[in-house]
Order: structure tokens, then C-alpha cells, then sequence
């Protein structure tokens, strides 16, 4: 489980102060050599909420990167704007860790624990001015290489992006580096790491925009002042109005509207049952096996109101030997108020239990709840592990529910044409071992579908597998239709610009 954190429009945050997630990193560093897995801290400013998020409750305008940063290893707020809206949400962050500042902190305490530091990303040479500000600065940090490649996140060219990625993880792996620092900006970084996550062996990457611009000062950052008091980007926009001017009024404007509801709710809730239930406290966390002498899930009655201290004792029950990697089922019949701090625990417990391999359900939730969840656009949760009775659950539990994001495919033949039906999720962690060429072998005929109707998820990956074997399919002279194509999908090949290509087909 990740730190305490919150979560604001269904992106979580974690409550940290700088020196904390310094910590945090090197910690990470350890974590890689027991685990070796490659770990990713996301660094969210206002701009990168408003590029995830639609204006609709119950859609996202970019499902990747919400999937992304819901399960990044680390997420620290970039951007005043949170923090406040934070104080608003009644879980304040203690406060906001920006790329900028993080970056010469870590490059510090680097220098002294002797851990190297890769800059990938930046325009022109700027990434190799950086690692020689960074080493005069610290002359024992060791920078283990620089790179500034021009990387695809969309259009035709993604077709080839992972074969032309490959040089460029080759060099850092190469290098030992024990931290990645990618500068492409976002979103573009963020999916440069997705996509090439199960090739890197690098212990953390973090994405951190333009900072090589800021330590080389060819971009100049604002005065501490007005860092401190949320009006930098007033400054910034003093320094380029023509292109800023119009990304922050659009920032601040559907951030500030998205953001609203979910405030107003939990204050009105919190008003309701402060008159309702002045005196009452909450009750202890009570949980026991789904069945008597079968220990494969426990099931856990939840207090009336979901907060931090909630939060906090269920980490200590889930720590426990009995309970530690079983699956989970979540009573909410007496849930009336979730507050950021809840939502933000939930959202770390369900990836969490995805990443290692057991289930997690939520059972009884009332209206209120429901509205709270959407408020806070986590609704898109609820359709994966969210039951009504705990016989529903127990059933799931015992179906192994949370085992279909597994990617497997079915051919089917007659003369003419063959059906190739992908079931579970066409994403960068199920393709990752995957080859087309395997799948190829298994089509005789001379005209192919490819039918999504099956596929509950896709990313920026799954569609290069989807085009990497539809033109293996032309060069066999076959050729190819795309059927079931859903509404994530739309959206998610509408995101990476290849409509035009993809509804030829």
C-alpha cells in the first residue's frame, strides 16, 4: 500500500512534504533491488487534471492516463490550485511538490547516497546543460547519461514507437541508472513510461515537464513569493501571454467547475449528519473469513463515515499475516460520508490488490455513496468490484472476478473468413509478451475481423497491437475488418489521433 493520500477527481495524491517524498524515492530505490519492479512518481499540476478529465461524471477524456496516475507509485501536487481545493475537501496536503523543486533536492541527496541520475527529454542539448548545472552544483552526483529522443504518443508513427523506443532503453538500462528523470512533458511522458515500463530497469522514473528549462534558466521561474502564494502562473504568463493565455483560462475554468460538485456534496453530507448524528462516533472496524474455516477472502464492515482514522485502521488490519493477501469485501451498508482521504485509501487498495493478484469488492453501498463516487469521477470503479449483496460478491470471489483484465484471444473459421475475438484488456502490461506473429500463424483464410466487442479496456499500446497485426494480415495478402468497437475504445483511438486511420479499415 501507498503513503496516505487523498484523492481529487478520482486522481490520487499523496500527502507529502518535500523532504517525505525525497524519502520516499530513495526508499523506492531499496524497494526495486528486492522486487525489481520499475516504480514511477507522476508530479500533477492543474493542466494535467483538465487534460484527463471530460466534463461528463461518468466519462474520462484520456482512460490511459487516468489509469496511469491511479496506479503511479507516487503522485505529488504540482499546482496550488490542489492544494486548495484539498483545504476545500476537508483533507488538506501539507502542501505542494512541484518537479522543480524536487528534481536539485533529489540530485542532492543522490550526491550523497551515492545514486546516479539519467535526464531523458528536454529541447536540444538542454538535458546534458542540466546535468552540468546539477554536477557543479553537487560535485559527487553521478549522472549516469543523457538523451533527448523525439518520441510518438500518437498518429500513424505509433505504429513503430516500441521498436523506436528500444535504443533509447537500452542506453538507460546500460547506464544503471537508479533514477529516470523524463522531461517530455505531460502527458507525453507518462505514456513514454507505460508503454516501456516492463523493458525498464531503472528503480523510479518520474516525469517532471520542463524542469531542465528551469535549472538551466532559460525559462525563469517566479519569485518565492509568488510560488508560495498560488500566483505563478501569473507570472509565467507574464513571460509568454500568447501561448498561455488561453491554456490557464481553460485550465482554471473547468478545473474550478469540475471540482465544485464534489465539494458542495461533502459539506452538505457533513452538515446533514452533524445535525443528524452530533454525538455519534464512529464504530470499530469488525471483520471476519467470508466462510467459516476458508480463509481465500474476509469481509469487512465499514463505519458510518469513511475518513482518514477509517483509513488509518484499515492499513493496520490489512497488515495483519491473516489477512495480508487475501481478497477483500468491503460492507458499506452503514457508509453515509466518504471524504477524499477514504476515496483516496480506496483507490490505492484496489490497485494494489490488482497488482498482486487477489480481489477486491465493495458490497451495500447506499445513494449517498454512489454520489460520492461520482462526484469525485470515480464511478468507472464501481462497474469492476462493486455488488450488491455479499453473496454477489462471495460468488465473484469465487469466480475469480478480478482475473479477466487477462488478455487471451479466440480464432474462429469457416471458408471464407476468420473471426479473431479478443477478450480482457488490450493494454501495454497484457501485450507486453504478446506476438502477433504467434496469432498470425493461426489464419488461413483470406478475409479477417477483428472483433473488440470483447475487449474491456484498451491503451495507446493495445492499438499498436491491433495495427501491428492488422498490416501483418495485408502483407498475407488478407484482408481486415475492425467490429465492436466501444465507447472507450472510440475514444481512446480519438485521443490518439489514428480515427482516420483505424474506421478505413
Amino acid at each position: 500500500m501507498r503513503h496516505n493520500s487523498i484523492a481529487i477527481l478520482g486522481i490520487p495524491l499523496d500527502n507529502l512534504t518535500m523532504e517525505e517524498t525525497v524519502e520516499s524515492v530513495f526508499s523506492m530505490i531499496e524497494e526495486y533491488h528486492t522486487d525489481k519492479r520499475p516504480r514511477q512518481v507522476c508530479t500533477v499540476n492543474t493542466d494535467f487534471v483538465v487534460n484527463t478529465l471530460s466534463w461528463s461524471l461518468i466519462k474520462t477524456r484520456h482512460p490511459e492516463l487516468m489509469d496511469i496516475l491511479r496506479k503511479a507509485d507516487l503522485v505529488t501536487a504540482d499546482g496550488m490550485p490542489l492544494v486548495w481545493a484539498s483545504r476545500l475537501l476537508g483533507s488538506p496536503l501539507k502542501g505542494r511538490v512541484t518537479g522543480a523543486d524536487l528534481v536539485p533536492e533529489l540530485a542532492r541527496e543522490a550526491s550523497q547516497r551515492q545514486k546516479s541520475i539519467y535526464l531523458l527529454g528536454g529541447k536540444g542539448d538542454v538535458a546534458i546543460q542540466a546535468a552540468r548545472i546539477l554536477e557543479k552544483r553537487y560535485p559527487d552526483l553521478i549522472i549516469a547519461g543523457c538523451d533527448s529522443p523525439f518520441v510518438h504518443i500518437e498518429g500513424e508513427a505509433l505504429i513503430d514507437a516500441l521498436e523506436s523506443d528500444l535504443p533509447v532503453v537500452d542506453r538507460i538500462n546500460a547506464s544503471g541508472a537508479d533514477i529516470l528523470l523524463i522531461a517530455f512533458g505531460n502527458p507525453k511522458q507518462e505514456l513514454w513510461f507505460e508503454r516501456n515500463r516492463h523493458r525498464l530497469k531503472v528503480p523510479v522514473s518520474i516525469g517532471i515537464g520542463g524542469t531542465f528549462e528551469f535549472i538551466t534558466g532559460s525559462v525563469q521561474r517566479a519569485p518565492a513569493w509568488m510560488q508560495h502564494t498560488g500566483l505563478e502562473w501569473l507570472f509565467r504568463l507574464t513571460q509568454d501571454p500568447r501561448r498561455l493565455w488561453k491554456r490557464y483560462l481553460i485550465d482554471f475554468l473547468k478545473f474550478g467547475i469540475l471540482v465544485w460538485p464534489s465539494i458542495l456534496h461533502y459539506h452538505c453530507k457533513k452538515l446533514i449528519l452533524h445535525n443528524l448524528r452530533p454525538a455519534q462516533t464512529d464504530h470499530e472496524i469488525l471483520y471476519k473469513p467470508l466462510r467459516d474455516n476458508d480463509k481465500e477472502a474476509f469481509v469487512l464492515h465499514m463505519p458510518w463515515r469513511f475518513n482518514i482514522s477509517a483509513a488509518t485502521a484499515m492499513n493496520e488490519i490489512l497488515e495483519q499475516e491473516a489477512i495480508k493477501n487475501q481478497s477483500l469485501i468491503l460492507d458499506f451498508s452503514d457508509v453515509l460520508l466518504i471524504d477524499s482521504n477514504g476515496l483516496g485509501f480506496l483507490l490505492n487498495l484496489y490497485y494494489s490488490c490488482m497488482r498482486d493478484d487477489r480481489g477486491l469488492f465493495i458490497t451495500g453501498l447506499r445513494p449517498t455513496a454512489k454520489r460520492a463516487f461520482s462526484y469525485n469521477r470515480m464511478s468507472d470503479l464501481l462497474y469492476h468490484f462493486s455488488f450488491n449483496s455479499i453473496e454477489d460478491a462471495q460468488r465473484a470471489v469465487s469466480e475469480k472476478a478480478w482475473a479477466s483484465s487477462l488478455l487471451y484471444y479466440e480464432v474462429t473459421e469457416d471458408d471464407n473468413e476468420s473471426v479473431v475475438s479478443f477478450f480482457g484488456e488490450l493494454t501495454a502490461a497484457q501485450t507486453a509478451d504478446k506476438d502477433t506473429s504467434e496469432l498470425l500463424g493461426r489464419i488461413s483464410t483470406t478475409r479477417c475481423t477483428i472483433d473488440l466487442s470483447h475487449t474491456t479496456r484498451i491503451d495507446s499500446s493495445g492499438i499498436i497491437f491491433i495495427l501491428k497485426f492488422y498490416r501483418a494480415l495485408l502483407q498475407k495478402d488478407c484482408s481486415c475488418t475492425i467490429s465492436g468497437i466501444s465507447q472507450n475504445i472510440s475514444q481512446m483511438v480519438h485521443i490518439t489521433k489514428m480515427t482516420d486511420f483505424l474506421y478505413t479499415i
